[in-house]
């Protein structure tokens, strides 16, 4: 089989490795082909530049690892999501006295703030009625233009950012939209808040990338 075959194969058997191919064969269809259908990272041609070469090798392991610290960091964040709905789960099958009850309440809702203080991302709650209703410590200090409008409308750039992802489709992507946002990279995801008797309104989160992070940027806000 050929080079581009192989990887192709590689892609099928192992999905998660970053493939790239150095080649003196220069067919431009197989090229793009082999690029659109994602069997290669990067397609470089011979000969090459050991520098440019060390680069391209460089950044292939720094992808690697970014792609596997967000998905431990959306693991964290579904599991955070799994203990706030327990929590609720557990309040409503709670038969209290009404102070018992409240007090139930405020202490899952201080575990849930600190659950979420803790998350090494910015973290922003959308209510129902579409206002900032709660920000982290991460958003405070990464984004403190937006966290600024807290109890108010969302600042333009940051509705332009929830416009993005509100669509269902977007719910879906595990890794993250890849986005530039005020001229810095990042990766933004959108979980809904299911309540009790209706839904919550929804968690806007934004992890901010390294300035020489190698990632797709997509739609811009």
């Amino acid at each position: 089989m050929t080079g581009i075959e192989f990887l192709r194969e590689a892609k099928r058997l192992y999905p998660h490795t970053v493939r790239m191919t150095l080649s003196g064969y220069t067919d431009l269809q197989s090229i793009i082909e082999a690029v659109n259908e994602g069997a290669v990272y990067k397609f470089l041609i011979k000969p090459w530049d050991d520098d440019l070469l060390r680069h391209h090798v460089f950044h292939a392991f720094e992808q690697r690892e970014l792609t596997t610290e967000n998905k431990r960091l959306w693991g964290a964040v579904q599991q955070a999501n799994h203990e706030l709905t327990m929590a609720n789960e557990r309040l409503e099958r709670m038969v209290v006295k009404e102070s018992e009850l409240r007090i139930a309440m405020q202490q899952a809702a201080g575990a849930s703030r600190d659950a979420l203080d803790g998350l090494p991302m910015a973290v922003f709650g959308i209510g129902v009625d579409g206002m900032l209703a709660y920000v982290n410590r991460q958003a405070i200090f990464q984004w403190p233009q937006w966290a600024s409008a807290l109890g108010c409308d969302p600042e333009p750039s940051m509705q332009a950012v929830l416009d993005l992802l509100l669509p269902p489709e977007q719910r879906q992507h595990t890794q993250g939209i890849p986005m530039t946002i005020e001229g810095r990279n990042a990766r933004t995801w959108i979980c809904p808040l299911a309540g009790l008797q209706q839904p919550l309104g929804c968690l806007l989160l934004v992890q901010t990338l390294t300035e020489n992070a190698l990632v797709a940027v997509g739609e811009t806000a």
